[in-house]
Order: structure tokens, then C-alpha cells, then sequence
């Protein structure tokens, strides 16, 4: 009696071709960011896992940085994802301007083009000051801190006195934190303006270690929180890619809910601005 015996069966390299031609265009039409500061908040909070759409402003070969099509223009109020050219570290942002526009910043205000973004104080207190700003129907919320108010206030009124002894307190504060409540920037071609919702706590165009970025440097644009995820900790170690926690499921971030906005306002010492 003959018998005959299965043959093993490998996977092929069509197999193989495959599989990484589909992870290949998964990986280059959508993906996620996780964000790991408060430059953003409260639109986005600190283990916010955003989804991100990376071919809605152009697509690329997969894997690579290569365009081959160009899809929609970057516009105002859309939340970005891009890569630094110096540091190649990752950013998210909201972008304020594009080519062509002039920001400009007088204290709580931001024009484009000489118009002021539309903006209403929704509530104040000891430490800071919130407003529901709208770009287009894109509407989000900022902050500012009260501790930058009272100094700039006191020190930019007499800034070239100030200035002229550079070793001086009130100098250094200037230097510092000028640009975060006053400052005239013209975006040059193929850049746009980016800036956090959490106006004190970002580093973004208003500074020259970000400065104006370049279209191309522009990795997606953000679609919504899939969900706040609590990393593991493991002594002082944060394991973000180890969940332990899930909140916030699928939250707009195009909009204030009012799930956001309750968490803003909840604190006794505020003070809510009809």
C-alpha cells in the first residue's frame, strides 16, 4: 500500500506580496497619533489617540515620502500632522494660516488678512482665560494664561525701556513670551501657520523652533478621537502602545461638544461669560 504524504504548504511570495502591498496602503491612507502634551488641549487631551487621514491633502507611495497626487488644500482651522525637517519629531497643530495670509496677534486677538478670527470669551479665573473661537465651521475652544497676562501687560506697554537692559527680569520675560501675545508673520509659499489651542503651553509658528512649515512636511490631517487611551505604567516608564485605560469614545474635534465644554467649566472658581 503507497502512502502518500501532504505536502506542506508554505506561504508564497505572491502570498507575501500581498500582505504587504495591503499594510502598505493601510499604512499610507490612515493612521493614529498619540498625543503626549497639552499643547492642544482642551481640544485634544494628553493619551488621545487621534486618527489621522494621510492622503487628504496628497498621496504617496507607500511607505515612502514620494507625492503622486495631490488631493484638497490645507486649510485654516484644520488640525495637522507634520514632521519637523530639524528634529524629524511630530507634531499636531491647528493650522491658522496658509501661503499668502498675514497673522497677526495683539493679545487675546488673531487676525488674518486684517480680520480677527471670530472669538467669544466663554469664561475666566485665577489662572486662565477660555474663548470659543470659529474658523469657517470649524469651531474649537483656546486658552491663555493669566500669569503671562499680568506680566505682558505691566512690561509690553514700556517694552523698548524694558528692553534696552536686556539683563533685566522684566527683558527676559518679554524675550520669552512676546510672541505669545503679540507678533506680525506672512506666511510664505507652500507653508502655512500653525498654532496650539492651549495658546501658552505650544510651541508652533510663532516660535523659530518650528517656524513656518512646509506644505510637503504636512503628514494628514486629523478626523477624531478614537478614544483616550491610559497608558501602563511601569515604575516612572509610560507604555503607550500597552493600554489600561479607554475613555472618550469617537469625539469630534471639529466642534464643542458638550461633554468638552462641561469639563472646561466645571471648576468652582471659574467664572462662566454669557
Amino acid at each position: 500500500m503507497t502512502t502518500t504524504k501532504k505536502k506542506k504548504k508554505f506561504i508564497s511570495l505572491s502570498d507575501i506580496a500581498l500582505l504587504t502591498l495591503i499594510i502598505s496602503i493601510k499604512v499610507s491612507l490612515i493612521d493614529w497619533y498619540y498625543i503626549p502634551s497639552s499643547s492642544m488641549e482642551p481640544t485634544l487631551q494628553i493619551s488621545d489617540r487621534v486618527v489621522v487621514d494621510k492622503d487628504a491633502y496628497s498621496l504617496r507611495v507607500p511607505l515612502l515620502e514620494t507625492i503622486i497626487m495631490q488631493n484638497e488644500d490645507i486649510e485654516r482651522g484644520d488640525i495637522v500632522i507634520f514632521k519637523d525637517a530639524g528634529t524629524k519629531n511630530i507634531f499636531i497643530k491647528r493650522v491658522i494660516g496658509t501661503e499668502g495670509d498675514v497673522i497677526e496677534m495683539n493679545f487675546h486677538k488673531v487676525l488674518v488678512n486684517g480680520v480677527e478670527i471670530e472669538s467669544k470669551l466663554l469664561l475666566s479665573n485665577a489662572d486662565s482665560t477660555t474663548y470659543r473661537e470659529r474658523i469657517g465651521n470649524k469651531e474649537y475652544l483656546v486658552s491663555y494664561s493669566k500669569n503671562i497676562d499680568s506680566g505682558m501687560i505691566e512690561t509690553i506697554q514700556n517694552r523698548d525701556r524694558v528692553l534696552s537692559n536686556p539683563d533685566s527680569i522684566e527683558a527676559k520675560f518679554i524675550s520669552k513670551h512676546y510672541q505669545q501675545r503679540a507678533g506680525k508673520w506672512v506666511v510664505p509659499k507652500g507653508s502655512i501657520f500653525v498654532m496650539g489651542d492651549n495658546r501658552d503651553n505650544s510651541i508652533d509658528s510663532r516660535f523659530a523652533q518650528v517656524g513656518y512649515v512646509k506644505e510637503e512636511a504636512v503628514k494628514g490631517r486629523a478626523s477624531f478621537v478614537l478614544a483616550n487611551m491610559k497608558p501602563l505604567k511601569v515604575g516612572n516608564t509610560e507604555l503607550n502602545i500597552i493600554p489600561v485605560g479607554f475613555s472618550d469614545f469617537n469625539k469630534e474635534i471639529y466642534s464643542v461638544d458638550p461633554i468638552t465644554l462641561a469639563q472646561v467649566t466645571e471648576s468652582k472658581e471659574e467664572t462662566p461669560i454669557e
